[in-house]
């Protein structure tokens, strides 16, 4: 008698998901980054919040329209004014590591300016070097989001949408692009 060995298949992820769970864990690290930095400043006593800045964090939120490159700091601002300082924290650094350009709203994957932010760009461009070589990404923005992780997370999390015939549409915009983030990372479910 022969015996049977039995096959084994391996259920292999898409891209996309293995991209998003390597997202998530990105932002994972950068939370425990950013409360392990923000845990030794309240430690020493260096986090103190005078009268206007909390005034500040009370406000509802609202968004800049106007952001400056050239204010002198290390890196520029965020677009959207107010919301949780720890999650506007940890945004900045995301994008620290995501987009490290002057203007890391419309720097597309490889370092490519965009000027036409209506939208997400949905660039497909190749990637030339690392374990995804020859495959296609779509990164774009502030914090280099896919146009599909894009699409998802602007469904529920953008301000302002808006129509155009059957479907809805996202502006990308800083602003919207930090609106569409800080939602996220605010969001506990």
């Amino acid at each position: 008698m022969r015996s049977v060995k039995p096959k084994i298949r391996i259920k292999r992820r898409k891209p996309s998901q293995v991209r998003f769970m390597l997202f998530k864990r990105l932002i994972f690290i950068s939370i425990l980054i950013v409360s392990f930095i923000s845990f030794f400043q309240i430690f020493k006593g260096k986090f103190h919040l005078n009268k206007q800045q909390l005034t500040k964090l009370n406000a509802p939120n609202q968004y800049n329209y106007q952001y400056n490159y050239d204010d002198g700091e290390k890196w520029p601002r965020l677009a959207m004014k107010g919301g949780d300082p720890y999650i506007r924290a940890l945004m900045r650094t995301i994008s620290a590591s995501e987009s490290n350009y002057d203007r890391p709203y419309h720097v597309v994957y490889t370092g490519k300016k965009v000027s036409d932010l209506r939208k997400h760009p949905d660039w497909c461009i190749t990637i030339v070097s690392g374990p995804n070589k020859d495959n296609c990404s779509t990164a774009a923005g502030r914090y280099q989001m896919l146009s599909n992780t894009w699409y998802l997370m602007a469904k529920r999390y953008h301000p302002q949408r808006g129509w155009s015939l059957f479907w809805a549409s996202y502006s990308f915009e800083p602003k919207y692009q930090d609106a569409v983030v800080h939602g996220w990372l605010s969001d506990r479910k």
